[in-house]
């Protein structure tokens, strides 16, 4: 499984992973995969796994509905297939937080592979096909008691996660609110000393201020 997208389901934010496309890929893709051939000639294309072995040598194999990611020869030999990536994807949908799975889908198709069998004429003008015979679809999702729960346990582990950043937010405001006092303070008290205080006046200024004006005035002497 590998990570796809992210998803959203009741509310809850989870993680979506699907199978990668090669886990079904031909071994001309994925090397890989040639391990999962008894021998050369049972491998088959991309998108589909032959399990006889499995199944006590029963021709079963197995892929994703409507061959989804499958290679185009398998669904254009079955008419009525249409792979759709909505429908016929398999994933798991897992919160990031808690890791609980909030929503699963595992959807698989059971098919039959069908050669032309020797010794019987009517199989002669047969090409080998992969015959769909069941399509299974499990699906899950979380209930709505369980996702009320969920979210408030969400809610706590945020809070608790978040809680030093809250007091160190609060702690700069604290210290904000302080400075801005102490700055408050220094401007009013200079503000006060300036009202209080006074300039002595200039010498000029004193004696412009002071300047007087004189009329002479000559006594006069009667004559007798």
């Amino acid at each position: 499984m590998e990570f796809e997208k992210d998803v959203e389901v009741k509310g809850l934010p989870a993680y979506r992973f699907t199978p990668p496309r090669d886990v079904l890929a031909s071994k001309e893709e994925n090397p890989a995969n040639e391990g999962f051939c008894v021998s050369p000639k049972e491998c088959l294309g991309s998108g589909v796994l032959k399990v006889s072995v499995c199944k006590k040598g029963a021709p079963v194999v197995v892929s994703f509905p409507h061959f989804y990611l499958g290679e185009e020869k398998y669904t254009n030999a079955i008419e009525g297939l249409s792979p759709v990536r909505e429908h016929h994807q398999t994933y798991l949908d897992l919160n990031p937080t808690t890791g609980v799975p909030i929503r699963a889908s595992k959807k698989a198709q059971i098919n039959i592979l069908i050669n032309r069998i020797s010794g019987f004429p009517k199989t002669k003008s047969l090409n080998e096909t992969i015959f769909p015979v069941m399509f299974i679809n499990e699906t899950v999702v979380i209930d709505d008691t369980s996702a009320a729960k969920l979210q408030k346990l969400l809610l706590m582990v945020t809070l608790v996660s978040n809680f030093p950043l809250i007091i160190v937010g609060l702690g700069v405001l604290l210290l904000l609110v302080f400075i801005c006092l102490i700055v408050c303070e220094r401007k009013l008290k200079m503000t006060t000393k300036e009202d209080t205080s006074y300039s002595p006046v200039s010498n000029k200024e004193g004696d412009e201020k002071n300047v007087s004006t004189y009329i002479g005035m000559t006594p006069i002497i009667e004559k007798s």
